[in-house]
């Protein structure tokens, strides 16, 4: 995400270089054609203009969706930050004095299933714009971990080896990691090391956590709709096209 005021000239044409080459290529060869003879090519103004106001509302429309999309995204990444710490405070509070070890290990997977989620959410679908090319040549300006390390080597630092045996063999790792936590709560307040408010307080947490998770994964497995977002596309390419045949 660009945390910047905004893009600079030269970054968004580097970074639409691609389109602005077939816009272009687009321009030429009508305006070619018109001035070799093919005067039939063009087109009068004034259905343009009726097609033009009717692709700006549906682009409008997309535009306002898009954002909610991220705003939604924006308070759900909040809301895993505030829960993490309420998380952190009462878990410290609940169990330090009686288990300090048991809290460390919690407090490692807690680390690790925020690895584990965020893997989970760079992971590439078939509807993603990720891979497009341009967007490729830009991303080399980052660094981006998830591509770069290895989900593994990121687990092992909080995970003994056989939870992280455990984890790596299940697809929802992120879902696993909780489960874990559900276990180790359920075994501390057997064995009489917290009680039913403590344990009702850190389980309401892990619950927010799952909600949280599940939030964020409707989000990254349900794309804006394709045949919105197929009508806006040929909608703004004819709309295009006709405008460079306006007499």
């Amino acid at each position: 995400m660009h945390s910047g005021k905004r893009f600079s000239a030269i970054e968004f044409i580097v970074w639409t270089k691609r389109s602005i080459y077939i816009l272009l290529i687009l321009a030429i060869i009508p305006t070619l054609l018109y001035y070799f003879g093919f005067t039939f090519l063009s087109f009068p103004w004034q259905p343009i203009a009726i097609m033009g106001t009717a692709v700006a509302f549906i682009v409008g429309f997309k535009n306002n969706a898009s954002y909610s999309r991220l705003w939604e995204a924006r308070q759900i990444y909040g809301a895993i930050i505030n829960d993490s710490r309420s998380f952190g405070y009462i878990l410290r509070d609940s169990l330090s004095g009686k288990n300090p070890v048991k809290v460390k290990a919690m407090f490692e997977r807690h680390y690790a299933w925020l690895t584990a989620l965020r893997f989970q959410l760079r992971e590439p679908r078939a509807w993603e714009s990720m891979n497009v090319a341009q967007f490729e040549e830009y991303a080399k300006k980052y660094e981006i971990q998830e591509r770069t390390f290895k989900i593994e080597d990121e687990l092992k630092k909080y995970l003994v080896e056989d939870e992280l045996k455990y984890i790596l063999s299940k697809k929802n790792r992120a879902t696993q990691l909780m489960a874990l936590q559900s276990k180790e709560l359920s075994e501390a307040y057997a064995n009489g090391e917290i009680n039913d408010f403590q344990w009702s307080q850190i389980n309401q947490q892990l619950v927010k956590f799952t909600d949280d998770q599940g939030k964020a994964e409707r989000i990254k497995n349900f794309p804006y709709p394709r045949n919105f977002s197929s009508i806006t596309t040929y909608l703004l390419i004819l709309f295009i096209v006709l405008c460079l045949s306006v007499w």
